[in-house]
């Protein structure tokens, strides 16, 4: 007797792409399991743009209102900024409206009932988890990593592993939208594009800076300095919320490419030291969250396919994939 198949998609990766998965799945009576890696969403801000296209899709798995009710407010959502620093000899250098605000209203409005918002992923993750469970209460694990995968003609083995325990699965298709880490290698598909153009350090800050900002509108501000390299060599800073906005609670994206007088990596000490540096202001309280050094890359997979197991998210095209994470607690 041929063994039952209990699952018709198995989804390799707990990140948006495999949640907003199984939620599609669910919705249309398909079954499916989700296994990440790690215990919860997750814990650094990534992406925080989300396109119009999106936010549609956000409308048909029913969490499109919630998504705004936490997304940044229009009066900060629309515009980006260059300036040389934010201390007492910066100076803007251009600002302009982008993401749908300003000149770009109306155009945007005529394309879609839905808008373009800015959502860092720390908080879309648990929107889009507490939706995948109350339709699948069963299938989303967490602490759950796939160590490998074998196909035949009618079905695909996943073996789990779960604390000390380990298990098997099939799934009659797999989804790998585990961020490029380890599925697509073993599948002996090709990365194609170029790798490692420079590496950059993000950090998740608390901070009081929205006081200190000459203007607070705008979403994310570019520094450019020649003495720290200039462009993304000298960084980059935006807003993550929380939002609706609580006083005295500010939290925030510093980033910055790596020169070649920086260290190999950057220390909790010297990322804070960096910050301020760029943004000029060399006593601004700084309560640093997370950490993280990833390499820009702009490489895709030669084929997103490979029979019964489907490529999505960075499993297929990677922009920059993260190395190594610090985190505090």
């Amino acid at each position: 007797m041929v063994p039952e198949i209990p699952y018709d998609v198995a989804i390799i990766g707990g990140g948006p792409a495999g949640l907003a998965s199984s939620i599609l799945l669910s919705l249309r009576g398909i079954s499916n399991v989700v296994f990440e890696r790690y215990p919860n969403t997750s814990i650094h801000p990534k992406a925080c743009g989300i396109n119009q296209r999106t936010t549609e899709i956000f409308r048909i798995m029913g969490i499109e209102e919630e998504v705004y009710a936490h997304a940044a407010p229009p009066e900060i959502a629309g515009r980006t900024a260059w300036y040389t620093s934010l201390g007492p000899e910066g100076r803007e250098i251009i600002s302009r409206d982008a993401w749908g605000g300003g000149i770009y209203e109306e155009e945007y409005k005529k394309n879609s009932p839905s808008r373009y918002c800015i959502l860092p992923q720390i908080r879309l993750e648990p929107i889009l988890k507490r939706r995948a469970i109350e339709l699948n209460p069963k299938g989303i694990n967490y602490s759950s990593e796939v160590t490998s995968v074998e196909q035949d003609q009618d079905s695909v083995t996943l073996k789990v592993r779960r604390g000390d325990s380990n298990e098997t699965i099939r799934a009659r298709y797999v989804i790998a939208a585990d961020g490029g880490r380890s599925i697509t290698d073993t599948l002996d598909i090709p990365w194609l594009g170029q790798r490692n153009i420079f590496r950059m350090a993000t950090a998740h800050i608390k901070s009081p800076l929205r006081s200190l900002h000459p203007d607070p509108r705008n979403f994310i501000t570019w520094f450019s300095n020649p003495e720290l390299g200039g462009s993304t060599k000298t960084g980059y800073l935006y807003q993550i919320g929380p939002w609706p906005h609580e006083p005295g609670n500010e939290e925030w994206v510093f980033a910055c490419a790596l020169t070649p007088r920086d260290p190999e990596s950057f220390d909790p000490e010297t990322m804070i030291k960096r910050a301020r540096q760029t943004l000029a202001i060399p006593d601004l309280p700084i309560e640093l969250c997370s950490l993280s050094h990833w390499n820009v890359n702009a490489i895709h997979a030669e084929r997103y396919r490979a029979n019964r197991i489907f490529l999505v998210g960075d499993a297929g095209i990677i922009a920059k994939p993260r190395l190594s994470h610090y985190n505090p607690s």
